[in-house]
């Protein structure tokens, strides 16, 4: 099993019927105490943008809960990419639009970093995902 798992630009390429196959493989994968770092791209971003080839928009919460309730992953950081650079101007109006967190992107879609850090790490007390 891995230690660290690097998933960059991948998850939101799986096929949508095959999500509950790739959140099992990466519990295969991985023991107590592992880590998976996600690199994904913002579900808003994902709507604008035509030119992929095979792309699923990805919503955070449906990543969050499948890493959690398949796979036994909890979620230790969660923020947004602001170091990402996509070489495009932005154009005026979307600079005003930009909240006071998204600041400093230098990927941006809508006012939004158009990427996401997520860093995962297994855990296999049950009891850590329930509510009580």
């Amino acid at each position: 099993t891995f230690d660290f798992v690097m998933l960059n630009d991948v998850a939101e390429h799986v096929q949508k019927d095959r999500y509950g196959c790739f959140f099992q493989t990466l519990k295969s994968l991985t023991h107590h105490g592992s880590i998976v770092y996600m690199h994904t791209p913002n579900p808003i971003a994902q709507l604008q943008d035509s030119g992929q080839y095979y792309e699923n928009v990805l919503p955070h919460d449906f990543l969050l809960v499948g890493m959690a309730q398949l796979a036994g992953f909890e979620l230790m950081q969660f923020e947004q990419d602001t170091e990402s650079d996509c070489n495009r101007k932005q154009h005026r109006q979307d600079a005003v639009r930009i909240p006071k967190l998204a600041e400093g992107a230098g990927c941006q879609s809508k006012g939004l970093p158009r990427y996401y850090h997520s860093v995962f790490r297994r855990e296999d007390h049950e009891e850590v995902f329930k509510l009580s």
